[in-house]
């Protein structure tokens, strides 16, 4: 029963597993890295499942009965990975600085500047002297 996201950057990804209190199943016995948070995540293939991330990293939540292809488009481009489907349900993960880092390319695309994924957006201009200080 087990849904992973792809992990990014060289991070462990966010995963769903069965409940702790359904036995140790398939990744139920899988450790919690330090700092990540179990929560519960309802009914999953046929049994409680939980889901299992980084607070201080990941976003996740779970949609049930959301079927358009405006929602699915608006979450992508924010970030938000499609990480698993259970019926009507679906589970989304976005790790932040990867959208960050997106969002961050997409602005400069758009005022023509060149994106080199290996390095920073572009330095940050330094104020001539005088000028911009309000000196």
């Amino acid at each position: 029963m087990s849904v992973h996201l792809a992990s990014s950057a060289g991070f462990p990804a966010p995963f769903v597993r069965p409940a702790a209190h359904q036995g140790a199943g398939q990744d139920g016995g899988r450790e919690v890295p330090d700092g990540w948070v179990v929560e519960p995540a309802g009914l999953w293939r046929g049994g409680e499942a939980e889901v299992v991330y980084d607070p201080r990293r990941h976003d996740v939540m779970i949609t049930e009965g959301v079927g358009h292809d405006e929602v699915d488009a608006a979450l992508r481009t924010d970030g938000w990975m499609r990480c698993g489907v259970e019926g009507r349900k679906v589970l989304w993960a976005r790790d932040r600085l990867v959208a960050v880092r997106s969002t961050l390319a997409r602005l400069d695309q758009a005022a023509g500047f060149a994106a080199d994924p290996a390095a920073p957006s572009r330095p940050l201009a330094r104020p001539e002297a005088g000028r911009g200080l309000g000196l």
